[in-house]
């Protein structure tokens, strides 16, 4: 019911404004009411084409900054994953390089122990000739 009211409304008011005597109408007046009530249907017509025209525009210009601020609240949220990702990947590296050096200082620690032990089993057979030579795997 709203759409025919819609365009009947702008109708009826060209149709008004036709029927007002004007001086360019007087010289050629309408030939029959039939082109009267087309001319007003025409204008009627782009009437309602604007008037759609400018709802249509309106509903693009909400459209587009609704978008706009869509975007920028993923950006922002996308910013803050971000920062917690790199976050997480700092600790993760943290934990990496506290394992390379724990690995680094027990490889030491084995060597030490490993030379150590092969200056005692060297000390032992010198102070002990009637013993086999041991060798330390």
């Amino acid at each position: 019911m709203r759409p025919i009211m819609a365009s009947l409304l702008p109708f009826v008011i060209w149709l008004g404004v036709l029927q007002v005597p004007l001086r360019p109408f007087e010289a050629h007046p309408p030939d029959s009411p039939g082109s009267l009530v087309s001319i007003a249907a025409a204008l009627t017509g782009l009437t309602v084409a604007v008037y759609r025209l400018g709802v249509w525009r309106e509903q693009m210009s909400n459209t587009k900054s609704n978008v706009t601020a869509e975007v920028a609240r993923h950006r922002e949220e996308s910013a803050q994953h971000f920062v917690a990702i790199e976050r997480r990947l700092a600790s993760i590296e943290q934990h990496i390089t506290g394992g390379v050096e724990q690995r680094a200082s027990l490889e030491r620690w084995q060597g030490r122990v490993d030379t150590t032990l092969e200056t005692h089993g060297r000390r032992i057979d010198t102070l002990d000739p009637a013993r086999q030579p041991v060798t330390v795997v």
